[in-house]
């Protein structure tokens, strides 16, 4: 039985696949296995895959027999047949660094309370490092505030969870059309998982940053429709679990899905969220007013017009939050809280319930 399970959904990746796959292959750590599962690939990716479950055991090739279709689904599968103790989801273009299973292990070795680590990442095109960002870096906000500003400490390959805390957090949803990522961590963060932050440690993660298909075609009505969901599902979990106090933070998710449908035509769904939004005592009166006047303006054409729409415009940056995602250089310290460095990591502590 393998120590970690590397859960891996595959689509279409034939350019990329191979240098994810040696990634594991160059890991320091030799107690692993690799679930991929296939979404239906047409490219010759899965022959690739099949070379390397031939000659290494350790990685276990499986096709989605279930639906629905997406990388979701086939993580989720991958879960159901993985034998590890721990969880790292890769996905087929990015790549781990080789210390990456041997530090992430080590950490929830050392602290078995933990339902899930943070380390962190760079990101990159063609190379380790070419881009020179990180991807975020530690602050003195919590995480969920973060969450809710688009400031994400991590996306779905820069954790590691213990298997147990996964199924319990209930998994990924299957149903969402984007902002999968988003969804779990307000599912972990809000119900208090006990994560530890490992901004002191090198990046193990590199995360190459190109188009992705769940963000194409960004305005398609499933999307919007799972954008909504989102932010409804937070607000509700929220208000269950006893955090009132910080549920007006999600304001700022809430404002970009409402004009976001808004503009894309969907009206009936950006109403549906506004008015949700009330009920929940959520927004002030001005902002009510300032996304009734962007849904105003959309649905009678008035937003084409360029004085309305700057306007406008100046009216929605009282929902800006800011946000070092993919902003900060790599010359830069991935730790910047006024309490911790990373000369003085002593300070490390664990956060949740």
């Amino acid at each position: 039985m393998s120590n970690i399970s590397v859960i891996t959904p595959s689509f279409n990746r034939a350019a990329f696949v191979e240098d994810t796959l040696l990634s594991l292959v160059n890991q320091n750590a030799t107690n692993w296995e690799c679930i991929i599962v296939d979404d239906g690939s047409t490219d010759n990716s899965l022959e690739i895959i099949s070379s390397y479950a031939r000659y290494d055991q350790r990685f276990k090739l499986f096709k989605r027999e279930r639906g629905p279709k997406g990388a979701c689904t086939c993580r989720n599968i991958g879960v159901e047949k993985a034998t590890g103790e721990y969880l790292i989801f890769l996905d087929t273009d990015d790549l781990l660094a080789p210390h990456c299973i041997e530090q992430r292990i080590e950490i929830m070795e050392r602290h078995s309370q933990l339902d899930l680590a943070i380390f962190p990442a760079a990101i990159f095109e063609n190379e380790p490092y070419d881009v020179n960002k990180w991807w975020n870096i530690e602050t003195d906000r919590d995480l969920l505030t973060r969450q809710l500003h688009q400031d994400a400490i991590c996306q779905g390959t820069g954790c590691i969870w213990r298997k147990s805390s996964f199924v319990n957090v209930g998994m990924w949803d299957e149903t969402l059309a984007i902002w999968q990522d988003i969804d779990l961590f307000l599912r972990a963060w809000i119900q208090d998982y006990r994560y530890l932050v490992c901004f002191e440690h090198v990046a193990d993660l590199h995360y190459r940053k190109h188009a992705s298909l769940s963000g194409s075609n960004f305005f398609q009505r499933n999307k919007v429709e799972s954008r909504c969901r989102v932010v409804r599902h937070a607000i509700d979990l929220m208000i269950e679990t006893g955090k009132t106090h910080l549920v007006r933070e999600t304001r700022f998710l809430l404002a970009e899905t409402v004009v976001g449908a808004a503009k894309c035509g969907q009206h009936d769904l950006a109403n549906d969220l506004l008015t949700f939004s009330i009920s929940k005592n959520i927004l002030t009166r001005k902002e009510r007013k300032i996304l009734r006047g962007v849904l105003l303006a959309c649905r009678v054409g008035a937003w084409r017009w360029s004085l309305i729409r700057k306007w406008l415009q100046n009216q929605l940056t009282i929902f800006h939050a800011d946000s070092f995602l993919g902003k900060i250089d790599c010359s830069e310290p991935l730790i910047q809280t006024k309490n911790r460095s990373q000369d003085n990591i002593e300070h490390v502590s664990m956060v949740g319930a």
